[in-house]
């Protein structure tokens, strides 16, 4: 967390970790657990990636957040992406005909959107930060995810 000086109200704080990193926090609560070592320590994980991971210092991998996403009883895409409804993140996502999508289909959807977003950065010879190619993949992920979800698109 970065701190601001704001003249008029004093101090004040505001999270500037990735919005990943935020979701993945929010996930580990939401099951029920305190802290971070807790959920690592439960689910066997090494305790200083998994913090990394939580503030941010670490970018997440998709097999990763997929690992994360098991243990907390959710999906995947909810930690890279938040919720496509416009939730931060939501419990139980719908896929096709309200069931999830499986990790396979969104790894799929996560390729297609990262193949989509790189040929767009070499088609307009464009150098952009990691951070912004991340968010530019996320906001692809949701919009196929939408479409697989309202069947405009094939799963997978």
């Amino acid at each position: 967390m970065s701190v601001v000086f704001c003249n008029y109200h004093g101090m004040s704080t505001y999270d500037d970790r990735p919005d990943p990193a935020k979701r993945l926090r929010l996930a580990r609560e939401k099951a029920g657990f305190n802290t971070a070592k807790a959920a690592a320590d439960r689910f066997g994980w090494v305790y200083t990636s998994y913090q990394a991971h939580e503030r941010g210092e670490r970018g997440i991998r998709p097999d990763v957040a997929d690992e994360y996403a098991k243990a907390f009883g959710i999906e995947a895409s909810d930690i890279l992406f938040g919720g496509g409804d416009g939730e931060p993140l939501s419990v139980s996502p719908p896929g096709r005909e309200g069931e999830k999508l499986s990790s396979e289909h969104f790894l799929a959807i996560y390729e297609k959107a990262a193949s989509t977003v790189d040929g767009w950065i070499l088609e307009h010879g464009d150098a952009v930060s990691h951070e912004t190619r991340d968010k530019l993949i996320a906001r692809e992920a949701v919009r196929l995810r939408q479409l697989v979800q309202r069947r405009l698109l094939p799963a997978g």
